[in-house]
């Protein structure tokens, strides 16, 4: 679990947007380099502050000496008591004073009620070696307590207490201005790091703009060039390869247009020439097969003795007049330009399922009083719904056949289904010779403006259907 959280945290840093990036980093650099700039300050000053302060324990505690030494040699001791509280009251840092005499009784001190026990035990617990200052804690805060023997001791001892009141709020005021001034360089930097990301980022948003303008076909889109450094040569280089793209789709469109073109004349042109030949074939070859007949009728009224060949020559020249007229029906079934193509469909459903044996179930859907499609639609959906219905004889293996002409207002749709074996649609279309047909029928659709689609599940059967807009082909 912990191997896996680790790389996500990683991933979502390096996904969060450039600018709260900079910011955070620029956030982070002022609180690190805030902290141990503090932390040095803090420390220097401390110990400078306290190496002070314990000189100046030193010093008082050698001048209140000599002055209070008279006084102790005469056992001047209200002289002592003033002498000590001249000092207390002039010098803010001194907590405290005890003279001893030199049977080590107190005869002057500073406690309004008498010194406290604690000290002494501190005192008595705590002898620092001589010229040494004793350093302990209590509920003022840490006290330097220097002792300092009067007259080498022959007549006492002093002790004087500091206590580091002013160096806490020495050190506690220029942390509070440190910090204050932090905050000020923070809230200053986060400004800049605002300005300097909408600087950067700004680019980078109008190339990202402008690439999913690109994205959605409109090459004509160009980035802005903010300026000459790297992001602004990327931007230039970028609408470089803009206009690259962007001629080489004109190319592309020109030289699809002109497929499409050809590819419309050549279908026309297929039309037409299915068209005539299957006239022909009705109208010339079916009436002289017509004429064959009649005389193969006439000569075996006339020849008895010829009845049986006669006979023969018969059904062949009647096989042959069917086989004829299927053969100009499958060319161009003559009721698609005499009648539309639903009866054109509703023929041809028919046939193949007399022919074939399957179930082939037509339904024609269409608005009240509507007017035929234009001859170019009606020719694409019955071609494409024959080469479906071929498809489906040949390989689907199908018991059943669903075709659907749907015709609205602004469109006409052909679905044909069937429940055959079915197949892979999307490998398919990378074996290209056994695809001819639906690529057919999708360049069929293309060329009037549709859309085909082609859906398939193994075992589970076919889907065909065709979308053809209808205000785009009225001009057609």
């Amino acid at each position: 679990m912990a191997r896996n959280l680790i790389p996500r945290i990683i991933q979502y840093l390096l996904s969060v947007p450039i600018q709260l990036k900079i910011m955070g980093i620029g956030a982070a650099v002022a609180v690190l380099f805030g902290t141990v700039t503090l932390y040095q300050i803090q420390a220097g000053m401390s110990r400078t502050l306290y190496q002070e302060l314990e000189r100046t324990a030193i010093y008082l505690a050698r001048s209140l000496s000599s002055e209070i030494e008279r006084p102790m040699v005469r056992e001047d001791f209200y002289a002592v008591q003033q002498g000590v509280q001249r000092m207390i009251s002039h010098i803010s840092d001194v907590h405290y004073i005890i003279v001893y005499d030199s049977k080590n009784n107190i005869i002057a001190q500073t406690f309004p009620s008498g010194v406290p026990l604690e000290l002494l035990y501190v005192s008595a617990k705590n002898t620092p070696s001589r010229g040494e200052t004793l350093v302990f804690k209590n509920a003022e805060g840490l006290i330097f307590e220097k002792t300092l023997p009067i007259l080498s001791g022959n007549v006492g001892k002093l002790k004087i207490g500091l206590s580091d009141k002013r160096i806490v709020s020495t050190l506690s005021s220029i942390t509070k201005s440190f910090l204050w001034t932090l905050l000020i360089c923070m809230i200053t930097g986060q400004i800049l790091a605002v300005i300097l990301t909408y600087i950067l980022v700004r680019p980078i948003d109008n190339l990202v703009q402008t690439a999913r303008l690109i994205h959605t076909g409109n090459f004509s889109s160009r980035a802005k060039v903010f300026s000459s450094d790297e992001i602004g040569t990327l931007a230039a280089v970028f609408n470089q390869m803009t206009e690259g793209l962007e001629k080489y789709r004109n190319e592309i469109e020109e030289k699809e247009a002109v497929r499409l073109s050809l590819l419309k004349r050549i279908v026309k042109v297929q039309e037409d020439e299915r068209r005539y030949i299957a006239r022909e074939l009705h109208d010339q070859l079916g009436q002289y097969l017509s004429t064959i007949l009649l005389k193969v009728q006439s000569s075996k009224k006339d020849n008895m003795e010829t009845k049986s060949l006669a006979d023969k020559c018969e059904s062949a020249i009647h096989q042959l007049i069917d086989d004829v007229r299927n053969l100009a029906w499958r060319l161009r079934p003559s009721i698609l330009d005499d009648y539309g193509l639903d009866s054109a469909l509703t023929r041809y459903v028919g046939e193949t399922r007399e022919l074939k044996n399957i179930e082939i179930d037509y339904q024609y859907n269409s608005l009240a009083n509507a007017s035929r499609l234009p001859n170019h639609i009606e020719t694409t959906l019955y071609r494409i719904a024959q080469e479906a219905i071929t498809n489906i004889l040949l390989h689907a293996h199908a018991n059943w056949v669903s075709v659907v002409l749907s015709v609205k207002v602004n469109e006409v749709i052909l679905l044909i289904e069937d429940d055959g074996i079915g197949f892979d649609a999307e490998s398919i279309w990378r074996e290209k010779d056994k695809c001819i047909g639906l690529v057919g029928m999708r360049e069929r659709a293309n060329l009037v403006g549709g859309y085909f689609l082609l859906e398939s599940i193994p075992s589970k059967g076919t889907s065909v259907s065709v979308k053809i807009p209808l205000k785009e082909n009225t001009k057609l």
